[in-house]
């Protein structure tokens, strides 16, 4: 089911933007329940979903290694208990970046004479 731009408002990532912008991104979100035990992500994987907690816990556990024979390191997130969730499936491919980028008009961040410092006190000058 998709997610209303209401409860993406909830969100501080999306907080600030216009009830437009909202409700042209709420189509791509989907609302999912995720069973005690579900791994939402793993080290190593595509990072192609972002997952927005709506109820419940997640844990983000990190097993390291153990000597040269042990298990190699790796880090999960895992829910704890039964969870529900929005996702923005395929969020690092450019299908959701392009209708994103579609949406806003972000001006042109000012240039830096050479030489100079591209620090945030720089920039922000």
């Amino acid at each position: 089911m998709s997610a209303s731009p209401e409860i993406l408002k909830r969100f501080h990532l999306f907080a600030g933007l216009p009830g437009e912008v909202l409700a042209s991104i709420a189509p791509l979100a989907e609302e999912r329940t995720l069973p005690d035990g579900a791994t939402l992500f793993a080290e190593g994987a595509p990072a192609n979903h972002l997952f927005l907690i709506l109820d419940g816990q997640v844990s983000l556990e990190k097993r390291v290694q153990l000597g040269r024979t042990g298990t190699p390191r790796r880090a999960v997130c895992v829910a704890e208990c039964p969870a529900k969730a929005i996702t923005l499936a395929h969020f690092g491919d450019d299908q959701i970046l392009v209708k994103l980028e579609s949406l806003f008009t972000v001006p042109p961040l000012p240039s830096v004479a050479p030489g100079c410092s591209t620090s945030a006190e720089a920039v922000r000058g």
